[in-house]
């Protein structure tokens, strides 16, 4: 994918990778400490399907502290609804009035106050995997957090892939958890903004058409966390992958290109 560099109000530079140009536009924002590598798989399916017609063309952001995007400043922490101000500010610079909104974990929290925010940017919502926040939310297990932070690399990928399709398409998950961050993540930053994230009150004011796509064997984030956003936000429709663990834009690739493409053919 092309990159683009995007200097955002405050001056920090945001890497911006585009793909299939004059088609849709579909905006693919990643998930906590990831950068656009985790959106490779998806944009190749898109590119298989729509992308050649002209029918997508994909933007996936590198936020800030991640990939090729300036790195943060301590004093000036992040939160999920100053990184969907970047989102929004980044679409005006690139003269993109209106686009499809694909958000994977922490990415589908910033989603949120995006179609919150900025309605008149957002022409439909792909929330994947993703919660209204921890205050109203369900947590996921002790166990999984002991997981999360021992950051062994096997047990990580496990909480994303079934091994199944790990044992067979182990390169394509090293890329996208390849994406991990070692600047701005590790002191904490999209940690906190995650974890500070809160969109219950506003969820209602969604006016996005809206898909909630989840895996049922998601022990990263709960399925409840979907099904509580799907009944939140005003004629969401929710999506469960049977069998699906975290790491619904790189294993389930195809399903999620299939939601896309149909929120691209009728919200046109």
């Amino acid at each position: 994918m092309p990159k683009q560099v995007v200097e955002l109000a405050d001056g920090w530079r945001l890497a911006v990778w585009r793909s299939g140009a004059g088609g849709t536009p579909v905006l693919l924002l990643p998930g906590m400490s990831q950068d656009h590598r985790l959106y490779d798989v998806l944009v190749a399916q898109l590119a298989a399907r729509g992308v050649l017609d002209g029918q997508v063309e994909t933007i996936a952001i590198d936020q800030r502290g991640t990939g090729d995007s300036d790195d943060m400043d301590r004093r000036d922490p992040p939160t999920t609804g100053s990184f969907a101000d970047d989102a929004a500010w980044v679409l005006e610079r690139l003269e993109v009035e209106r686009a499809h909104v694909v958000g994977h974990s922490m990415g589908g929290r910033i989603a949120q106050w995006l179609a919150i925010r900025h309605p008149e940017r957002v022409a439909s919502l792909t929330l994947l995997c993703t919660s209204p926040g921890d205050r109203h939310g369900v947590p996921r297990a002790d166990d999984v957090d002991a997981t999360i932070a021992r950051c062994d690399p096997m047990e990580m990928a496990l909480l994303s892939y079934t091994p199944a399709w790990l044992g067979s398409h182990h390169e394509l998950a090293e890329t996208a958890d390849a994406a991990t961050t070692t600047r701005s993540a590790q002191r904490g930053l999209h940690y906190r903004a995650s974890h500070g994230h809160d969109a219950w009150d506003s969820l209602p004011r969604i006016v996005a058409p809206t898909v909630v796509v989840h895996g049922d064997a998601d022990r990263v984030n709960p399925l409840r966390n979907g099904e509580l956003l799907a009944e939140r936000i005003p004629g969401a429709e929710l999506v469960v992958l049977r069998g699906a663990r975290h790491g619904l834009p790189v294993e389930h690739a195809a399903e999620i290109a299939d939601v896309v493409l149909r929120q691209v053919a009728t919200q046109k």
